[in-house]
């Protein structure tokens, strides 16, 4: 009998000892605003003090804010490229803090995972797993021009001192659009009947998508990508490449259409096969001109006064061309 009592006893102590951890609140999570000055300080200067440090090019004072435990397998050489794409946009343009969000959590290696309804911004959610209690991170723009990129910084709190565990930057809009934004250009352009321009917008929608990678979800994601892959076969049903452009007794073979971005533009590019040998700047010269009312009809539509022309001599599918020669033509409206 008394073994019963001290087994009912253990019981409801288990019992007890549930409904306490479920009562009480083991996370904790703040958004911009509200993450409190004590912990939003030293956030923002670490992003701070390693974002100068890269504008700087002291690329050896950046990796002293990287959590060596993450970034332990990448050496110098390795990190010079990142940080050097880094240092040509935080040069060029400065960069809008947009969101910040904190969270800490009594579990080990916790999913962290947020909303965001930016006004800005398609309604979207960073989602990462956390190296330890405490981790925050933040988003920003850089950029206002008609391309802007999306910077994010994932941070974790060890031994009290804060250090970052990733850091990327992703396309974030063109023009003023996001990715759900150039669907539904996609979408109206094929409904004009324009292929070659819902072809065109369709590839931006789909480069937008993941302005911080895995970490990055809209909200209408699983939508976008469902409607993307239909309009991709509507699409290829109406347009297929390569192209042989008959009017011209040289036939060039068009084999890309394809947006081409640079640091705070966005151009058409188009790609071609021609006959001539690529040293042949004369008659390649005189073949981009015939071609221009061709290339003009292609991208009436398209917001851009300038088409690049890349130009190779042997076309593989798999694999691009690495002899060619680019040429920048004026498109005819």
């Amino acid at each position: 009998m008394e073994i019963k009592k001290k087994e009912f006893w253990k019981l409801l102590s288990i019992i007890t000892l549930a409904c306490v951890i479920v009562s009480c609140s083991f996370v904790e999570r703040k958004k911009g605003p509200e993450i409190p000055p004590q912990i939003s300080k030293p956030i923002w200067k670490l992003t701070s003090d390693f974002y100068v440090s890269i504008i700087k090019g002291d690329f050896a004072k950046s990796k002293h804010f990287l959590n060596e435990s993450v970034f332990c397998t990448s050496n110098n050489e390795e990190l010079q490229p990142i940080f050097s794409k880094f240092q040509a946009l935080l040069i060029r343009f400065e960069f809008n803090t947009q969101n910040s969000f904190y969270q800490k959590s009594f579990i080990s290696n916790s999913v962290v995972s947020t909303n965001f309804n930016d006004p800005e911004i398609s309604p979207f959610s960073i989602k990462y797993v956390a190296n330890c209690n405490e981790s925050a991170f933040t988003t920003a723009i850089i950029g206002q021009e008609a391309v802007q990129n999306c910077l994010t910084t994932i941070m974790g709190k060890y031994d009290n001192e804060w250090k970052i565990d990733a850091f990327l930057i992703g396309l974030l809009k063109v023009n003023d659009k996001d990715a759900d934004d150039w669907l539904n250009e996609a979408e109206y352009w094929f409904e004009q009947g324009d292929y070659i321009m819902a072809d065109y917008c369709l590839k931006l929608s789909s480069w937008l998508l993941k302005p911080a990678n895995e970490f990055w979800k809209y909200e209408n994601e699983k939508e976008i990508l469902e409607s993307s892959q239909i309009l991709r076969r509507k699409i290829n049903r109406k347009f297929k490449l390569p192209s042989s452009i008959e009017e011209l007794s040289s036939k060039p073979k068009i084999v890309k259409i394809f947006p081409t971005i640079s640091y705070n533009n966005v151009y058409p590019a188009i790609t071609y096969v021609t006959k001539f040998p690529l040293n042949d700047s004369i008659s390649l010269s005189n073949e981009c001109s015939a071609l221009e009312p061709t290339i003009s009809n292609y991208f009436k539509n398209i917001e851009s006064d300038s088409v690049i022309i890349k130009i190779i001599d042997k076309y593989d599918p798999w694999s691009e061309s690495e002899k060619y020669k680019l040429a920048i033509r004026k498109i005819v409206k």
